[in-house]
């Protein structure tokens, strides 16, 4: 069986605001295998009536047209994206800055880099992490801690 998205988040910061953001559950048009909504809790109900990728994709490609790309272990979460681009005729390549190996440098004296182990290092709840949006504020939050120690 192929994974599928069932959510994507996609915020546009501009000087550390928010200027933009694309967020949307997606209805992957089979089972949500119950070890995914261990983790993220997003359930069956929850996206029977979220549009599906085929709808979805296109417009978070042109979304992040032109766009560096910021995110945690960010090569997974690619992947599924390159994967369902290609479904539909898409070709994605995108540039990027992984906060996996920021956050090493940034805090190195953490016991692992999960992003709910830096996320709680930064005094956020946790009980919302592994839902898109939460992830996304926390490697925003990353980025301005790394663009801030550079000045």
């Amino acid at each position: 069986m192929e994974d599928r998205i069932i959510e994507i988040a996609a915020i546009k910061y501009e000087n550390g605001i928010e200027t933009d953001k694309f967020i949307h559950l997606v209805n992957p048009l089979m089972p949500i295998p119950y070890a995914a909504t261990r983790i993220n809790h997003i359930t069956d109900e929850m996206v029977a009536d979220a549009d599906t990728e085929r709808y979805l994709i296109p417009q978070l490609i042109e979304f992040l047209s032109d766009s560096l790309l910021v995110g945690h272990n960010l090569n997974f979460d690619l992947h599924f994206l390159e994967v369902a681009a290609q479904r539909y005729g898409f070709t994605v390549e995108y540039n990027y800055i992984d906060t996996l190996s920021v956050s090493k440098k940034l805090f190195p004296d953490l016991l692992n880099y999960k992003l709910t182990t830096i996320a709680k290092n930064l005094g956020h709840n946790i009980s919302s992490m592994h839902r898109a949006e939460e992830d996304v504020r926390v490697c925003a939050e990353i980025i301005q801690i790394a663009l801030d120690s550079l000045e």
